[in-house]
């Protein structure tokens, strides 16, 4: 058996140093392109609501306004009952206002215009 040279030592730890920069880089690249996906996703979300949404967003939060104008939170099915709209719509636009800051939950399935929203 031959001892092992300091030449050959090195020689392997640059090859398993290789190697484990070469599956570090690899992991990196999995984690920005798992970033860039759900990003991408979330932006053609946005893109594909309707042109006339943010109209709609001023009446249901000028709706919302007018209903709690005491800053009494409003439930969900005063909400339905004001706007005429079907729960399903409501509570896609109350998870994407709340999402975007516009409303405050506050308990459960009631909701108030946050306090930074001019009235309409």
């Amino acid at each position: 058996m031959r001892p092992t040279t300091t030449l050959a030592l090195l020689r392997q730890l640059r090859d398993s140093t290789r190697k484990l920069y070469e599956l570090e880089l690899a992991d990196l690249d999995r984690q920005i392109r798992a970033i860039e996906d759900s990003e991408s996703r979330r932006v053609s979300t946005r893109a594909t609501r309707a042109p006339d949404s943010r109209e709609t967003d001023r009446t249901m939060l000028r709706a919302m306004q007018e209903g709690g104008a005491d800053r009494t939170p409003m439930r969900t099915a005063d909400i339905i009952a004001r706007t005429g709209a079907p729960r399903s719509t409501i509570q896609r636009w109350l998870a994407l206002m709340t999402a975007q800051r516009y409303l405050e939950r506050v308990g459960k399935g009631r909701y108030l215009v946050a306090k930074e929203v001019p009235m309409l």
